[in-house]
């Protein structure tokens, strides 16, 4: 068995050719990456998908969830694992990830996941039923009124495709400044009076925002915001960030300071953790297309390599 596996490191091309996969057909020196399949993340899913449950297929309250881990640990692929049951149910999903090297205006990441939202309405109304636009253009309109109407517009101005509106001279002489106490709660209020309007057991959403470690300050306040409404209902917000990054002088130590002092939305903690050996075999195991008891020898040298990273150890496998 050593021997094998030392000939899969130095000439994988070789050694692997001709093996038969599963189902009897041979592969010549390709390496299997199994796609959107999780590997030692059983507990963490379970735990996401029991959040999912309640406040999105139950149209229970809002929720926070926060999902820890180091770079490359699998946080955004655990987090996508709700797209398909939350789409296929009605739902959106909403996403956004915070960038260190391109810092934008404050609030910008939140307003682009928005702005997404509205466009799949659009598009999706061009094709199917286009009852679910109309109902969703009366509920805003109810919820914000004219100014709020403006305002909204302004922040996010592809709402005007979902509201089906030109921009006016009214609207546009409105000037969006999130500095400010008062001028603050008012953007807040825009985005929760959305919020609850677009959201519902029918159409739930959920908030999906990466990389929380390099957010504003003005849209971690906003977040707060979100998920503190009390009247909002049917709306799920998932943070990931790296917690080896975070100090407790970092903005979103205190902004997670914060949340738990508010105890009015729950929260809920995920750390994706390094893999379990057992879960490394798995993954080389089926990457390999070789039986487990064949490459535990390998996969304990990749575990080693690797730290049980899943991005690390993909990386390493391609390196092979």
């Amino acid at each position: 068995v050593d021997q094998d596996l030392y000939l899969m490191l130095i000439d994988p091309e070789h050694s692997l050719c001709g093996v038969a996969a599963d189902n009897g057909v041979p592969y010549f020196g390709e390496l299997s990456f199994p796609q959107g399949k999780l590997y030692g993340r059983s507990e963490q899913l379970s735990l996401l998908m029991k959040v999912f449950k309640r406040v999105i297929q139950l149209g229970g309250r809002s929720e926070f969830v926060l999902v820890s881990g180091f770079s490359g640990a699998g946080k955004t692929s655990l987090v996508q694992q709700l797209c398909e049951p939350l789409t296929q149910g009605g739902g959106f999903f909403l996403t956004g990830n915070f960038d260190q090297l391109h810092r934008t205006e404050p609030l910008s990441v939140i307003i682009d996941a928005f702005a997404g939202y509205c466009d799949v309405v659009v598009e999706t109304s061009k094709t199917n039923d286009s009852n679910y636009i109309t109902k969703t253009r009366v509920a805003i309109q109810q919820a914000l009124g004219h100014e709020g109407i403006n305002a909204l517009t302004n922040i996010i101005p592809n709402t005007r495709r979902l509201l089906s509106t030109s921009s006016t001279e009214e609207s546009q002489n409105y000037r969006l400044r999130v500095g400010g106490e008062n001028a603050q709660h008012w953007v807040h209020f825009i985005f929760r009076a959305f919020m609850c309007a677009i959201a519902n057991t029918s159409h739930p959403i959920v908030l999906f925002l990466d990389n929380l470690q390099w957010a504003d300050v003005a849209s971690l306040d906003l977040i707060h915001a979100l998920c503190n409404d009390t009247d909002s209902k049917s709306f799920l917000f998932i943070g990931c960030y790296r917690d080896n990054e975070v100090d407790e002088r970092h903005p979103l130590s205190k902004f997670l300071d914060q949340m738990e002092k508010k105890k009015s939305a729950t929260i809920t903690k995920i750390a994706a953790t390094k893999m379990s050996k057992e879960a490394v075999n798995d993954m080389v195991s089926d990457v390999l297309r070789t039986p487990k008891y064949v490459t535990e020898p390998l996969a304990a040298i990749v575990d080693r390599k690797t730290n049980g990273n899943p991005l690390l150890l993909i990386e390493f496998l391609r390196t092979v």
